[in-house]
């Protein structure tokens, strides 16, 4: 089984190695079902340690450079892979595991690696920007931390 068809990109790419060597090679067959999965989502619980970070950015690349179905109108999948996350340090982790196994090209927009706070954020922003919600008491403003707040 593989994990996906695509080639990792990039002059960051190490070809899907790992410190014992390649990935493919040491990854269960539970983890290779999940990072190459053509689900749209999968859901992945173990205990610390396991691996899960690693498969998530096995997978974020797999469905990075997965082509359309068959029939499409353009020989390109124009829609981004989005993962979040709870935690900056987590967020940053998947970050740098997904440059290394696939490149930089791979975190190229619309494809991204955010906090859940990031991404309501700027699902906000979006909102009030084209004027699709109001801002309780009027306009809204951003303070230098990336906070909403209204004037």
């Amino acid at each position: 089984m593989t994990v996906a068809t695509a080639t990792p990109q990039g002059p960051e790419a190490t070809n899907l190695t790992g410190p014992d060597g390649p990935l493919l090679a040491v990854l269960t067959d539970e983890q290779l079902v999940a990072a190459g999965s053509p689900r749209k989502q999968v859901f992945l619980e173990s205990t610390p340690g396991s691996g899960k970070t690693t498969v998530v950015a096995l997978r974020f690349g797999a469905r990075r450079y997965q082509l359309p179905d068959a029939g499409a109108s353009s020989p390109y999948d124009d829609r981004g892979v989005l993962a979040v996350s709870f935690t900056r340090s987590a967020t940053s982790e998947l970050f740098r595991r997904v440059r290394r196994f696939w490149g930089s090209s791979a975190l190229a927009w619309p494809h991204r690696i955010v906090t859940l706070d990031t991404l309501m954020c700027e699902l906000l922003e979006y909102l009030l920007v084209d004027g699709l919600v109001k801002w309780p008491g009027g306009p809204y403003g951003v303070t230098g931390g990336g906070h909403l707040e209204g004037r």
